[in-house]
């Protein structure tokens, strides 16, 4: 007797938290590929949870270098879309949390001057 399955929406990405968020923030701060950077990453790769395969955990999504440059042909090749949508996912978080932010700042202000 044939059963009906009803498929599993499951979520494709996992969920962002805001520890993540915050400490690619920080990164953002920091000279890219720095000393401090690659201490952040190292936190960011364990809050994310990224497998000890996935280093770097997180790529820019758009090439640095220009196309006449030396570099731009090897950082093509070394594209990783995962570690990209890491990335952009964390952007997204990052402008949400600076908008929730500022949200909160406005709320906050006219009860301190009252």
């Amino acid at each position: 007797m044939p059963t009906k399955r009803t498929p599993i929406t499951r979520q494709r990405t996992p969920p962002v938290s805001e520890t993540a968020i915050r400490i690619f923030m920080r990164m953002r701060r920091c000279p890219e590929e720095g000393d401090r950077w690659w201490d952040l990453h190292s936190k960011l790769a364990r809050e994310l949870g990224a497998h000890p395969s996935e280093w770097p955990c997180i790529q820019r999504p758009e090439n640095p270098y220009p196309p006449e440059h030396g570099n731009y042909e090897w950082w093509e090749r070394q594209r990783d879309p995962v570690c990209q949508e890491r990335w952009r996912l964390l952007e997204e978080g990052a402008r949400e949390l600076r908008r929730r932010d500022r949200e909160a700042r406005k709320v906050a202000e006219p009860e301190a001057a009252e």
